[in-house]
């Protein structure tokens, strides 16, 4: 074992809270809880054509068209329903459907000069060109079963840089959303 990596606990692969993961490095943890933490945003190494306050308001747009897909998503959380499989594991429902379709008709109306690409129904990512990529309905699995734990997820890709991201967890009241060169926030609170 390497010297540089930090001794773990002698009973870290044991503990009831911390079955099977992996060991925590107990030095790691007490550097990070010593001292305050900032965050910045890394360099782009891709130019994106948009301002930071630009990017700032796209991403509340886009956060307002995945609230109006998380309330579809919502309304058919535990009603029960049809529920297909499109793979050995990966699962769909009408809902997925439906709350895509509140984001394509909502980026198309918003961002029209953006290609998208969604779970359900795909899309074209031109080279090196903005791209939004849309979960419908994150966590189907998780839907179908009644759990809460299910988002709408909306990312917005130049190149291989994330530069704006949106989650919406209706049944947890929670959302998630941010955008190059501003803080991410949780229900509007950094």
């Amino acid at each position: 074992m390497c010297d540089r990596i930090p001794h773990t606990h002698p009973n870290a692969w044991n503990t009831e809270n911390n079955a099977g993961r992996a060991p925590i490095h107990w030095e790691v943890l007490a550097m990070a809880r010593s001292r305050e933490t900032t965050y910045t945003s890394a360099p782009m190494s891709t130019a994106i054509p948009w301002s930071v306050s630009e990017l700032s308001r796209m991403a509340e747009e886009v956060e307002r068209i995945a609230r109006d897909a998380a309330v579809v998503c919502f309304k058919g959380w535990r009603k029960g329903g049809v529920v297909e499989r499109k793979g050995d594991i990966d699962l769909v429902t009408a809902w997925d459907r439906a709350s895509e379709d509140v984001l394509r008709e909502g980026f198309a109306r918003a961002f029209p000069d953006l290609a998208l690409v969604a779970e359900e129904g795909g899309g074209t990512a031109p080279e090196g060109a903005p791209v939004l990529y849309a979960d419908p309905l994150d966590g189907t699995t998780n839907f179908a079963h009644g759990h809460p734990f299910f988002a709408v997820s909306v990312g917005l890709m130049v190149g291989p840089e994330a530069v704006l991201g949106v989650v919406v967890a209706p049944a947890l009241r929670t959302v998630w959303r941010g955008s190059r060169g501003t803080p991410a926030t949780r229900d509007g609170e950094r």
